[in-house]
């Protein structure tokens, strides 16, 4: 212990002797924190997406509308066939797919539970779920929207059958 003890009282001797040594201890950190700290963000912006709008409605266009208007998200493609979405991922064109269904219109008019499919890939699981995050706050905030468009007497948001509310299911890849 008397040893550690020593080599310590030394090392700060040392420090103290030589004024560059000190700026380099405190300056250049200080320095690289208030920098990184601006540089370094968790925004995930321009996420290529394939959009597959199988309804063609306007409820589903004003939809993929609001996704585009929120600048997250760079749509690479859209999809008429849904076996083709896999390929997007499979040659890393594409990180998310948004798959709207027929009767997306018919079943929030009638206050059904619509489904819509968002498929994300995950390997690189930070910004896939940042963006998935990104596109549920989209859907879930545009409940109101859709009532509106509709001509429904009250908002989709108060309808206690219909909630837009996103399910997440893993899918494992042995590869």
């Amino acid at each position: 212990m008397n040893t550690i003890k020593s080599i310590v009282k030394k090392e700060f001797l040392q420090v103290f002797r030589n004024p560059m040594m000190l700026r380099i201890i405190f300056i250049i950190p200080m320095v690289q924190l208030f920098i990184l700290g601006y540089v370094i963000t968790f925004d995930v912006k321009n996420v290529a997406l394939v959009i597959r709008d199988a309804d063609r409605t306007r409820t589903s266009r004003l939809l993929v509308e609001k996704v585009i208007q929120s600048r997250r998200f760079r749509i690479i493609s859209y999809e008429q066939d849904q076996n083709r979405l896999k390929g997007y991922f499979e040659t890393n064109k594409a990180v998310l797919t948004l798959a709207i269904p027929e009767g997306f219109e018919k079943d929030l008019a009638r206050a059904r539970q619509p489904e819509i499919q968002i498929l994300v890939d995950g390997v690189d699981s930070n910004t896939s779920l940042v963006a998935m995050g990104y596109i549920q706050r989209i859907i879930a905030g545009s409940r109101d929207y859709f009532s509106a468009e509709l001509g429904m007497a009250q908002p989709v948001s108060r309808l206690p059958s219909l909630k837009i509310s996103p399910r997440a299911r893993v899918w494992f890849n042995p590869n």
